[in-house]
């Protein structure tokens, strides 16, 4: 699965979509961030010249007709980390016609920049993914810390 390991950089969410007509506007949210990666959360449109939107507080107002997409953009490991690795273990996909659960245990170490800190965390990850037109797309993800 793309993208397994890597840094988060962005959050696609499936919600309903919104109609606005030219001028109007609505609040996006990009939900809750997991415990284990403070920080914070910008927000882009795919295309500008259609909806704009606040960086920082997800507002976004309708500039011309057409669709576009709002996506989070979570600052989290460059900024709060010198050091980082999360290793997986356990991993299980199981497919369902159109929808996938990927399920994976987690061991997350890092330093943090400003104490030096070591820290270290595990946890449980399920992730729900569902085939659109374009492609298998992530709607949907919980993490469980263990004790």
């Amino acid at each position: 699965y793309p993208g397994i390991g890597e840094s988060i950089t962005g959050v696609r969410a499936y919600t309903p979509s919104a109609t606005l007509k030219k001028g109007e506007t609505a609040t996006v949210s990009a939900g809750t961030i997991p415990f284990y990666l403070p920080g914070n959360v910008t927000y882009e449109s795919e295309a500008p010249a259609i909806a704009a939107v606040d960086a920082k507080t997800g507002l976004v107002t309708a500039i011309a007709p057409g669709a576009t997409s709002i996506v989070a953009k979570y600052q989290v490991m460059d900024k709060h980390f010198s050091k980082r690795s999360l290793k997986l273990k356990d991993i299980m996909t199981k497919y369902y016609g159109n929808t996938a659960f990927l399920e994976f245990s987690w061991d997350f170490y890092a330093t943090q920049k400003d104490t030096n800190e070591e820290i270290h965390t595990q946890g449980r990850e399920t992730q729900f993914i569902v085939l659109r037109d374009d492609g298998w797309k992530l709607s949907n993800i919980h993490y469980s810390q263990e004790p």
